[in-house]
């Protein structure tokens, strides 16, 4: 009976630190996604003359905030200059590349 009590509480702790790894990785992920969209909103504020947001600003900002922020940027961008940027991952590492539009 206490083999099976002590079983059971290794398992259970194991699924515990099982479960924290898997949502210490996806933050990690998260985060990473979401520094990438801050440099972009910074570089792009760059390419327009404006002055860049704060990094404590920006991380203050929802996932949908930022996303719609860099959009609302790109666009100014390619409205502006005829020029685009994308940003493309190889491996675990992101490439920039600006364009001028056709």
């Amino acid at each position: 009976m206490y083999d099976q009590r002590e079983k059971a509480i290794q398992n259970f702790e194991w699924s515990l630190a099982g479960a924290r790894d898997e949502v210490m990785e996806k933050g990690r992920l998260e985060g990473r996604e979401v520094g990438l969209i801050i440099r972009q909103i910074q570089v792009i504020q760059g390419l327009l003359e404006e002055s860049p947001d704060a990094l404590e600003a920006l991380m203050r900002e929802s996932m949908s905030e930022l996303s719609m922020r860099l959009e609302s940027l790109r666009s100014q961008l390619q409205n502006r200059a005829g020029m685009s940027i994308s940003i493309r991952k190889v491996g675990s590492f992101y490439y920039s590349a600006l364009s001028a539009e056709q």
